[in-house]
């Protein structure tokens, strides 16, 4: 947020007390936001948890906060379920002759 803010020109000043709001108004929870992440990519649209990793570091998620909530899923979602799942999404897209990402 801070990168984003800063882009878009705002001083420094600014920039830091609007975060320090954010957090307050518990807007601003990486924790939260990296679990609710990998639960929503795992399960719509079948990520393991390598993709997951890279996803949340491309989102400036800590090192520390990413593995957490990878492994907080993994422990109640099998990695071989959801390779499972991809393959018959993309099996049933192929004979329905579209295309799947």
């Amino acid at each position: 947020m801070e990168k984003r803010l800063r882009a878009r020109g705002f001083r420094v000043t600014v920039v830091r007390e609007t975060l320090r709001y954010l957090k307050r108004a518990g807007y601003l929870d990486d924790r939260a936001f990296a679990e609710e992440w990998v639960e929503t990519r795992a399960r719509n649209r079948f990520i393991g948890p390598l993709r997951l990793l890279r996803e949340l570091k491309s989102k400036g998620i800590d090192e520390e906060t990413r593995e957490k909530a990878v492994n907080r899923l993994f422990q109640e979602v099998e990695e071989k379920d959801l390779a499972r799942s991809a393959a018959e999404k993309r099996r049933a897209m192929i004979r329905k002759g579209g295309e799947v990402d």
